[in-house]
């Protein structure tokens, strides 16, 4: 890209060195340049209706990084012991004794829809905004259904060689259909490619969890994940 520029620089009217710069800045991510040095490609005059199509396709590409991305799963899921009963059923205190729920069944669906999207802020620097919608639905034991309602927004970092976001997110969650919980925290996530298709990620996240009832549970949780990915084509 520096090459480029440079050479830009002293030929700003060279329709090949901008093609390229262009390219190049397309490649990474700088979404923002590129997409003004495209636009100002295409209302070249006499410009050739195939090579018109072509710059066409490559702003319209970069456009597309910009839109909002559904997201929509749900599989059959089955539950032996939705409850969490115990295997010991029975307690035993001084001469009396507890006994406890047997284990309950359930069955139903497992499901998450989601809604994200990159907002272009300047070179390599974006603004994500993610909603997402998960849990369970067990029409035999609504009981247990299961709702978690999630939004996050931050700041992302991202260029050819990967990608680096920090995203705080609000959590609620629903059980058995009363309010159960909320969390607040952040997210940390890294990629970066170390082959055109072999890619490391990295994963942080911290957040303190309070209970609408049960606040002896509330406390702050972390988690954190590394993953090697390899695509095969």
């Amino acid at each position: 890209v520096r090459r480029l520029q440079n050479a830009y620089r002293r030929m700003p009217d060279a329709f090949l060195v901008r093609l390229r710069l262009a390219q190049a800045l397309k490649d990474d991510h700088r979404n923002v340049s590129a997409q003004a040095h495209y636009t100002a490609l295409l209302a070249t005059p006499d410009l050739d209706p195939q090579a018109r199509a072509a710059l066409q396709s490559q702003l319209d590409e970069i456009r597309s990084r910009s839109r909002w991305t559904p997201r929509l799963s749900a599989h059959y899921t089955r539950d032996n012991n939705v409850n969490n009963a115990t295997k010991e059923r029975t307690l035993r205190y001084g001469s009396g004794e507890w006994t406890l729920p047997a284990p309950e069944k359930a069955r139903g669906l497992s499901y998450s829809a989601g809604l994200a999207r990159d907002f272009n802020l300047a070179d390599n620097l974006l603004l994500r905004s993610e909603t997402d919608l998960y849990g369970k639905f067990y029409w035999d034991a609504h009981d247990y259904d299961d709702l978690n309602a999630r939004i996050e927004a931050g700041p992302v970092y991202r260029s050819g060689s990967g990608e680096t976001a920090l995203t705080p997110f609000a959590e609620k969650r629903w059980y058995g259909t009363e309010a159960y919980s909320h969390t607040a925290g952040g997210v940390l996530r890294c990629s970066h490619n170390l082959s055109p298709k072999t890619m490391l990620f990295a994963s942080w996240q911290t957040g303190y969890k309070k209970h609408e009832e049960r606040d002896y549970l509330d406390g702050a949780s972390h988690g954190g994940a590394l993953s090697l990915v390899y695509q095969s084509s």
